[in-house]
């Protein structure tokens, strides 16, 4: 099951708390983290940020100008689905999976009211689009890591070996 960045999940009932959300996240890390460090596969763990959808999406036909002008049309907008909750949320996921493992996505992706699949889907997006960025930006995560996906990849001879397992 994944769970799916704080607005929705699968479970009969979501966190309704911030304090159960943190629990919840703490919860996700532990167990990944576990089922990662028994591969002999290198890794390396990062976790996206929520996004909201845009409220009345198909009035928009290009993206926002600035952050400046998203953000201040989302805090003046009603949102449907818990979105509002959406960037307290993240500061939690941030607490919990530390700043260098968050996939920070949600500043570019506001920015982009005008890219979503249809009148009547204000949260998914079409590609090319913000889900486009959120895999250039994983990509530069991972050059900045020096190609180091896991702790045992930083010998040479360690590295070799796993290639080719």
């Amino acid at each position: 099951m994944r769970y799916a960045n704080l607005t929705w999940d699968l479970r009969p009932r979501a966190p309704t708390s911030a304090d159960e959300h943190a629990a919840l996240l703490h919860l996700v890390r532990s167990k990944v983290s576990i089922t990662l460090n028994s591969s002999k596969v290198p890794y390396q763990m990062f976790y996206r940020t929520a996004v909201p959808g845009h409220v009345d999406c198909w009035n928009y036909s290009r993206p926002f100008p600035s952050f400046h002008e998203a953000s201040a049309t989302f805090h003046q907008r009603t949102k449907p689905y818990n979105w509002a909750s959406v960037p307290e949320l993240n500061e939690i996921a941030r607490d919990v999976f530390g700043d260098s493992h968050v996939l920070d996505v949600f500043a570019p992706t506001l920015m982009r009211p005008d890219r979503h699949h249809s009148a009547h889907d204000c949260l998914h997006y079409c590609i090319p689009g913000p889900t486009s960025v959120w895999v250039d930006m994983l990509w530069s995560r991972l050059l900045q890591s020096g190609g180091a996906l896991h702790p045992k990849m930083r010998n040479a001879e360690e590295r070799d070996r796993l290639r080719s397992v």
